[in-house]
């Protein structure tokens, strides 16, 4: 590359000058230059070292004029920890003037009066020193084959020649780089990254396909390796992230743009005008350059833009010119076909934007149609909607869910409209048939009037108040001729009708009889004196209403469902029953969210007076009143009263509860008692609990001590140990990650079982080291 040459543009002086001191480089402190050259200049040391080895590989093959692809890889070498990095070429190969002339040398480059080569700064090849404090290359010229190792000197960085051999191979030269194990993942990310557009590389990579495909347009290209999604720079086939706020595009309200969402590269060669920073990560943003990289992008954006007008026609389909109105995003066909989104891009073109126009129209444009969109539909009133995620048929009774507005309407939602009625058994049959399905039925109920019928109303409400039922304030016919009044609502009327066209007709669908007859049976019940559970009451039961979960967001914790107990079997109930009036609705619906999960052990239900007088009579033990239970003096109280403690011990030391596992190796008793504490607390929290209404039981529970004793006392002793110790909760939150995650990190286990030998603290046997009797009896003896 041709390097941007110093020119003496503006010299501000203040006074005479008397003498001239020209500057240069003090060589008594080469070592330190080489050090920020080598270390310092990189933010990225990977990228940096991934870009600037395959650059050089590629310069070798242009300056010997083949198309053979280079080599990168990246691959295990002798242990399972180790790894290496390499790039091979075979362009013209470096011998050992060649090394010692200009490979050592620092800001030495052949490469500055080239058009074609990437290079051209002379530190390229030093690059990897900025990841690691050596590496190898092998070099091949002439028959000679050497291999030299690059690494920082006490002194200065130094180069050393290990073998010098006869060989019949190619000339060329490989560089290796050894990789930590941890960075595996970063070089295969950033091998994708900077080599993404590079022509002629074989990538020996694991997850790097070589099948990859580049489309190159005159302007810009895309590659399918490439993981930016936005707009960037291709600088001879380079990437470059593109810094939109430095280039200074801004919006209509003046902005700047953070990102340009289109995932491709802007197309540059070497003698365009734009150059690197010093270590080529990224570019320099003169004036001439802004300017070049704006003309490109405008170019690129007017292409875009006359590919955008031709997929816009004019349409008789209302729907379609709606969709176009309401859908921000633009689109057009790729190299591959496909949708490709390029909203962003069009901002910038200079073309015009098409628009399409409605067919025989003559009133109404295709703008003026999408802003009456919500009216379109006033004379309909949705009556009921089907989910497509719970299969559900629910009534429309809210204004909002009644309203027929289509920007409230997903464009997914089927719309069936119906004249007649509809009847629980055919919405029984619609159900199942359209089930997985989102449909909205609606219902013309209220027709358009020229004027409204409102007592309130006159022909100047349009201008405080317009009634956009009546034809005359929604189709403002106050400012146009009374003699195009009919035909203007009759054009209105055409393109409603072209919008419900695709709306499914519920009145044309029939059930079919043999549907009927199995819906009969399957839904055929008799009808007991009174049974909401399929029971009859017969004599002896027990009418209750049994708190059970809710089928929808209700704002309750509780749906409370009649039932028939058997009074014969109320003594084999497994569960415990507590019961109580109706005025203590709120408290039972508070308790059963409490228990919710353990319902399977105690049910809440409300009972009349009369039939708590039938329950009394039996005496039964398990079946408990509502103030017994507050008592507190039963298992499933204690037991939820210690869960909701645990919880609250939990939140304190949270670190310590996520990393219960990994303490298994300082102490298994405190791992044990951690883990047993968190299921038992699993077991019984229920997190969308609602409507406290006043109880306070963890209050009560705590003044009376009514805790399930044994859990209670593993309890104690773990948060006796952990406010004694509090170190373990400090050290476990260095081992926990983002939302909980528990990281691997022996150095900080090894520290807290360092702490805890200091403190004194009991650990796993393992932990210490014993002392051998006889090694015991030496040590005496040399006492």
């Amino acid at each position: 590359m041709i390097l941007e040459k110093q020119t003496q543009s503006l010299i501000y002086q203040d006074g005479v000058s008397h003498d001239t001191v020209e500057m240069s480089l003090d060589l008594d402190s080469a070592q330190v230059l080489m050090q920020m050259l080598s270390k310092s200049l990189y933010s990225d040391a990977i990228g940096s070292t991934v870009r600037e080895c395959a650059s050089n590989a590629l310069d070798s093959h242009r300056r010997a004029g083949i198309s053979d692809p280079i080599i990168v890889g990246l691959q295990q070498s002798g242990g399972s920890s180790s790894w290496e990095f390499s790039v091979e070429d075979f362009g013209i190969g470096l011998d050992s003037d060649d090394v010692a002339n200009i490979i050592s040398k620092y800001g030495k480059s052949t490469k500055r009066n080239s058009t074609t080569e990437l290079g051209m700064m002379g530190l390229g090849f030093k690059a990897p020193l900025a990841y690691s404090s050596s590496f190898y290359f092998t070099c091949r010229k002439d028959g000679m084959e050497r291999k030299y190792m690059m690494y920082e000197g006490e002194e200065t960085n130094s180069i050393d020649l290990l073998y010098e051999r006869v060989t019949s191979q190619r000339n060329g030269v490989k560089i290796m780089i050894p990789v930590k194990y941890g960075d595996r993942y970063d070089f295969t990310n950033k091998i994708k990254e900077q080599l993404a557009y590079f022509e002629n590389v074989y990538f020996n990579v694991e997850g790097v396909d070589n099948k990859f495909k580049i489309h190159r347009a005159d302007h810009y290209q895309v590659s399918e390796l490439c993981s930016d999604s936005n707009l960037h720079v291709c600088l001879d086939n380079v990437y470059y992230p593109l810094d939109l706020e430095k280039l200074g595009l801004t919006d209509n309200s003046g902005n700047s743009y953070k990102r340009l969402s289109v995932g491709i590269g802007l197309r540059f060669s070497l003698t365009d005008g734009l150059f690197p920073t010093p270590n080529r990560e990224s570019l320099r943003y003169t004036q001439e350059a802004k300017q070049i990289i704006k003309n490109k992008i405008e170019v690129i954006a007017n292409e875009m833009m006359v590919k955008y007008n031709e997929t816009i026609v004019d349409t008789d389909d209302v729907r379609a010119v709606l969709d176009y109105y309401s859908n921000n995003s633009k689109h057009i066909k790729d190299h591959n076909g496909d949708q490709w989104e390029v909203s962003d891009m069009l901002k910038f073109s200079t073309l015009a934007k098409r628009t399409p126009t409605l067919i025989n129209c003559k009133f109404f444009t295709a703008e003026q149609v999408y802003k009456l969109r919500d009216y379109l539909l006033n004379e309909y009133e949705g009556k009921y909607e089907l989910s497509a995620y719970r299969s559900r048929m629910t009534e429309c009774r809210s204004h909002w869910d009644q309203d027929i507005r289509l920007s409230n309407i997903s464009r997914g939602t089927k719309i069936a409209v119906y004249e007649g009625s509809f009847p629980d058994r055919k919405r029984r049959y619609i159900k199942e048939l359209w089930q997985k399905q989102s449909v909205k039925f609606i219902r013309k109920s209220k027709p358009f009037t020229l004027f409204s019928k409102s007592k309130d109303w006159t022909t100047n409400s349009y201008f405080s108040n317009p009634d956009m039922r009546c034809y005359y304030d929604l189709l403002k016919l106050n400012q146009r001729h009374r003699s195009h009044w009919r035909a203007i609502i009759t054009e209105f009327q055409r393109l409603q009708a072209g919008l419900t066209k695709s709306f499914v007709d519920l009145d044309a669908i029939d059930v079919p009889e043999a549907w009927i007859v199995a819906d009969k049976l399957k839904n055929y019940k008799p009808k007991p004196k009174a049974a909401k559970n399929g029971k009859v009451k017969e004599k002896g039961d027990v009418n209750v209403k049994q708190a059970t979960s809710p089928e929808r967001e209700t704002g309750s914790n509780a749906k409370f469902v009649p039932m028939v107990y058997d009074g014969k079997l109320l003594h084999k109930r497994k569960a415990l029953t507590v019961y109580a009036k109706e005025e203590d609705r709120p408290k039972l619906d508070y308790l059963f969210g409490l228990f919710k999960k353990v319902e399977s052990e105690i049910a809440f239900v409300i009972m009349s007076d009369r039939e708590i007088k039938v329950l009394e009579i039996y005496g039964l033990h398990n079946f408990m009143s509502l103030d017994t239970f507050l008592k507190g003096h039963n298992k499933p109280f204690k037991r939820m009263m210690t869960a909701l403690l645990i919880g609250r011990v939990r939140e304190v030391y949270r670190n310590t509860f996520n990393c219960r596992k990994t303490l298994s190796t300082v102490s298994e008793q405190l791992s044990d008692d951690l883990t047993e504490l968190a299921a038992y607390y699993e077991l019984r929290n229920w997190t969308w609990l609602k409507g406290d209404p006043g109880l306070k039981l963890e209050e009560y529970a705590a003044k009376h001590n009514l805790y399930d004793l044994e859990t209670f006392t593993k309890l104690s002793r773990v948060e006796k140990l952990l406010s004694k110790h509090p170190f373990i909760n400090k050290i476990c939150g260095t081992l926990t990650g983002y939302a909980g995650q528990v990281l691997n990190n022996n150095g900080m286990v090894g520290v807290m079982k360092d702490m805890c030998r200091y403190k004194n603290m009991r650990m796993n046997l393992s932990n210490y080291r014993l002392v051998e009797k006889q090694e015991v009896t030496e040590l005496e003896e040399a006492a």
